[in-house]
């Protein structure tokens, strides 16, 4: 009899999650190393869109054919986990990019041109958004993108693999082992445990992992996102909303989730109030009759980037080493094609053309 492939992840957020998703259901043996606060995540502190359109990015660009490959695997990977007992609370209710008046509409006609989408009037505007502003007066709706809970989605996840036999391991000093030119395993202080494939998926902090030569590093690090919950107004928020430098995001609970900021700032988790201030300011002038005046809670979250803004996934340059980083904003949307094609290439040896684009070899160095 065979023995289980064993797979040793380094990182518990949607990526390393959804993997591991895959793998159990090949009979692998799965070891997660994460540092057990869910609340340090990039997927915690998201905003749970799944929207292929939000990078502003043309249907041939290899980024939206991966973002729309993965997008159609949301419904079965979502009817998966509530088979399994579990759900992310997924809902297709499409998303609106709007203009006020007096601002460009450059963007928005891209938009449209690119998707073949038509430019909505004010009036039809407000029928899919009644809580828009009253000069809002042109927009793009995507039926096609959804939202998940985010948060709830870490917890199936969790609860989900630990049934299955996943074993998760909290430590911040998970490093690769690698003696022999081959990565063998993940240490955590003098333990080694044994692997015949590792993944690194440990978010922002992928370019940092202990162990790795520097020809098979990759170049991800932070970008700071602060966001903000408010509670709702009279309207009800029904659609996703980009516009006015914010988007909005209606929540189970009925808060609307206000984001986001772009930094470059580390690690740093602290909050500005006046940046929350400026969120609310900027969706109450978007959607007056929909942002409620009190802010319930502010947060903050690193998104893992690479150097070029792009994925990172498959094999390094180090053999038995794959990575499944640099999702960006991406990482909800992601995630079920990340799981499926990730493990895949770990489990059959088989690459599949999406990948090829985000190869970790692109940064190989030596």
């Amino acid at each position: 009899m065979t023995a289980p492939l064993r797979v040793a992840i380094i990182g518990g957020g949607i990526g390393g999650l959804c993997i591991a998703w895959h793998l159990v259901r090949k009979d692998c043996s799965i070891d997660i190393f994460d540092i057990g606060d869910v609340t340090r995540s990039a997927t915690w502190a998201s905003a749970g869109m799944i929207a292929p359109q939000g990078e502003l990015v043309g249907p041939e660009d290899p980024l939206f054919a991966f973002a729309s490959a993965s997008r159609a695997l949301w419904p079965l990977f979502h009817a998966a986990l509530e088979k399994d007992g579990a759900s992310a609370s997924f809902a297709e209710i499409g998303s609106l990019r709007v203009t006020l008046e007096g601002q460009p509409l450059d963007e928005l006609e891209a938009l449209a041109r690119q998707h073949g989408a038509p430019i909505l009037n004010a009036e039809a505007l407000h029928r899919l958004a009644p809580g828009l502003a009253g000069d809002v007066i042109a927009g793009v709706f995507m039926p096609d993108d959804a939202h998940a809970d985010n948060r709830l989605l870490i917890e199936a996840l969790h609860h989900v693999l630990k049934r299955m036999g996943v074993r998760f391991h909290t430590t911040r000093q998970a490093g690769i082992a690698c003696p022999e030119g081959r990565a063998c395993g993940v240490t955590v202080g003098d333990d080694l445990f044994r692997a015949d494939a590792v993944v690194v998926a440990a978010g922002a902090w992928s370019g940092d992992i202990a162990g790795i030569p520097s020809y098979a590093r990759v170049p991800v690090g932070p970008v700071k996102g602060q966001m903000i919950a408010v509670e709702p107004g009279p309207a009800m928020l029904s659609t996703l909303i980009w516009g006015n430098g914010a988007y909005l995001v209606p929540r189970q609970d009925k808060a609307v989730v206000i984001g986001t900021t772009v930094e470059k700032a580390g690690f740093d988790v602290s909050l500005d109030a006046e940046i929350a201030r400026e969120l609310h300011a900027r969706a109450q002038r978007l959607a007056p009759h929909i942002i409620g005046e009190r802010i319930l809670s502010h947060w903050c979250g690193f998104r893992p980037a690479a150097n070029d803004l792009l994925p990172v996934l498959g094999e390094s340059a180090l053999p038995g080493l794959f990575y499944a980083t640099g999702q960006y904003r991406n990482g909800i949307l992601f995630g079920p094609l990340i799981g499926q094609l990730i493990g895949d290439l770990i489990a059959h040896g088989k690459t599949d053309k999406l990948l090829a684009p985000f190869t970790p070899l692109r940064f190989a160095r030596g």
